[in-house]
């Protein structure tokens, strides 16, 4: 039986991977709440799944930056890629960060489009991929989804795209089978990309209501999540979170505890799944809280731990486990 790997979370509006080796979840970058001048964050969020304990680890990203996307290479390294930096500057950064010793190093080759609100997944141990997202260079929102082959480090662009350019959309991967992107900007698609040929289709099943700012989550082989978000021109945090049932893919519904947006999300297959932080927009407030959905009853709850900040914001999210992507 294949391990799965450990699904990683990202932390407000910060890229996020998990070690399966080690069993960790990352939350990279993200919103930084303390206020301008600091609205950009480069600090590296760290929880521990078997005691769900959070921290900050000693390491921190090349720059500070929110709306990142993730990937993750098994137990190998995490990676934390584009984002946006104070200035309206979106450098195309990928940073890599060792699961070993958690140091962190930047890839010489950067992000050419959907530097920004792009959504991440990764086919481990091969590549990761960075789907849709916000081009500095054109304005614009893309329907491309971006390689990273991890032996090289090299960036390839994938020929097929998906079915509208869009951002702050969820993704996810089932290990070795599927990425998926769910809803994003005036969206509720749910899109499938085939990791044996990287074509892209259109699910018959679509969630419930074009939302953005929603997060993914895998307990890879069973289902995928996508959680929470903000219904497309209502300005109020859902509690809806889609579940798609892979042998099927049929779409059900259950509820985060309470509202969220702008969180991150990480993954420990086969034991549950975490949605970290977010914005209440009932009182436009960040929140420390971290909510909990165990499998397979997909039981919600909130943790008594919290995080060591709050923040909110588009998670990038990379699974780093022998299994998931």
């Amino acid at each position: 039986m294949a391990i799965r790997p450990a699904d990683h979370g990202i932390f407000a509006s910060s890229g996020t991977v998990s070690d399966v080796g080690t069993g960790n979840g990352y939350g990279m970058g993200g919103y930084d709440t303390s206020g301008s001048p600091n609205w950009y964050n480069d600090e590296i969020n760290k929880l521990v799944f078997a005691s769900e304990a959070s921290s900050v680890i000693s390491s921190v990203l090349s720059s500070r930056r929110y709306f990142l996307a993730g990937a993750s290479h098994n137990s190998t390294a995490g990676y934390a890629m584009g984002g946006r930096a104070a200035g309206d500057i979106y450098p195309g950064t990928i940073d890599k960060m060792l699961y070993a010793d958690e140091a962190v190093s930047t890839l010489v080759a950067t992000l050419g489009g959907g530097e920004y609100d792009a959504c991440g997944f990764a086919d481990s141990p091969t590549a990761g991929y960075n789907a849709l997202g916000y081009d500095g260079d054109t304005a614009s929102n893309v329907d491309t989804i971006t390689k990273l082959t991890f032996a090289s480090g090299a960036l390839t662009t994938v020929s097929d795209t998906l079915s509208a350019a869009r951002g702050s959309a969820a993704g996810y991967a089932n290990y070795q089978v599927a990425g998926f992107v769910i809803g994003g900007s005036n969206s509720q698609a749910c899109e499938k990309m085939l990791f044996a040929t990287e074509a892209t289709s259109v699910l018959s099943a679509t969630i419930g209501a074009k939302t953005h700012y929603i997060r993914g989550m895998s307990n890879s082989g069973v289902a995928g999540y996508a959680a929470g978000g903000e219904q497309w021109g209502v300005n109020d945090s859902e509690t809806e979170t889609y579940k798609l049932t892979y042998s099927t893919e049929a779409i059900s519904t259950i509820n985060l505890p309470l509202a969220r947006a702008f969180g991150a999300t990480c993954s420990n297959t086969g034991v549950a799944g975490y949605y970290l932080g977010g914005l209440n927009e009932s009182n436009d407030a960040y929140t420390d809280t971290i909510f909990k959905c165990a499998w397979p009853s997909d039981t919600m709850s909130t943790l008594s731990e919290t995080l060591d900040a709050t923040g909110g914001g588009t998670p990038a999210r990379c699974d780093s486990e022998a299994g998931i992507g």
